[in-house]
């Protein structure tokens, strides 16, 4: 007669709870817990962190699957934890970066505590400049634009083009926008007539009499290809002379939702940016008076020998 019971295939490895807690302590980033004490196992490793959180709830049991690559520490039915071995798979580049960095800070605090008195402040105070300059240049520094202004851009030339350049530009060319609304009035009744019959040379020449220019390419016969999936007709064209003729566009040419939205949009990241601008001005300035008031290297090294 078989028992319905799951019977467990890999071992378990029941580990002293003292000595957890004990391994657990400390300032490594991670640790290695033995798992067996004859040395004929490899030792797991957890990050310290989460094994001190652990540790700290009422832990009755702890229990090491060697299948799984897992502790359980179980305290309870409200207090079971399980820590995945992250050396099962080998140490990746981000434990091993990790413990770089805290063996380094641990060989600088040492340096530092071997130096004599007269040079250790000034060790110090570049320590702390370093930390500062790794701060600030964290600190990414944009000015928003209003958006009732248009972005800085370029011409075909090179030249900028800003958005005070661009509203001056539409101002003076109010006349040639209000020259071809006439012409497009004038020639409204012609779009009725048969195929063939609309007066393109009397357009043009209009044009040309208001002081403005119609190329070859931005003609209807050239646009109607460019634009047939569209479906621009006469009208629309008509329409648009002010843009196939080089005028200018509205700058602030949004619909009321759209400019509050991008209104409120630019006053939480121009808050953003002053908040980001006073604090690294503020590095700045503790930059400035910790090196003012510390020795340059090669004289403190002059002195120690």
């Amino acid at each position: 007669m078989h028992s319905n019971r799951s019977v467990k295939k890999y071992p378990e490895i029941r580990m002293d709870v003292a000595a957890v807690a004990m391994y657990a302590k400390g300032s490594a980033p991670y640790i290695g817990v033995p798992v067996v004490e004859d040395g004929t196992r490899r030792a797991a490793v957890f990050c310290r962190k989460h094994l001190q959180a652990a540790i700290a709830a009422p832990v009755v049991s702890a229990v090491y699957d060697v299948e799984a690559h897992t502790l359980t520490l179980n305290g309870g039915p409200l207090a079971k934890y399980t820590l995945r071995d992250l050396a099962a798979d080998g140490l990746s580049w981000q434990m091993r970066n990790d413990l770089t960095k805290w063996a380094e800070r641990k060989r600088k605090t040492a340096t530092v505590k071997n130096l004599p008195a007269n040079l250790k402040q000034d060790a110090k105070r570049r320590e702390a400049i370093g930390k500062l300059e790794r701060r600030l240049s964290k600190i990414y520094l944009y000015k928003p634009f209003n958006p009732v202004c248009a972005e800085r851009r370029e011409r075909w030339d090179g030249s900028a083009v800003w958005m005070r350049d661009q509203v001056a530009e539409w101002t003076l060319q109010k006349p040639h926008r209000k020259a071809l609304g006439r012409i497009y009035g004038r020639y409204v009744a012609d779009l009725y007539k048969p195929r063939g019959r609309f007066p393109w040379k009397s357009v043009n020449a209009d044009i040309e009499a208001a002081g403005m220019r119609l190329d070859s390419y931005n003609a209807w016969s050239k646009v109607r290809t460019r634009v047939a999936h569209k479906g621009m007709d006469i009208p629309e064209y008509l329409k648009s002379l002010p843009e196939f003729v080089g005028l200018v566009r509205k700058p602030w040419d949004l619909k009321p939702l759209e400019f509050e939205s991008r209104r409120e949009n630019y006053v939480r990241e121009l808050q953003s940016y002053f908040a980001a601008k006073s604090e690294a001005d503020s590095l700045k300035a503790q930059i400035a008076n910790l090196k003012l008031a510390t020795k340059p290297l090669a004289l403190e090294l002059a002195e120690a020998s």
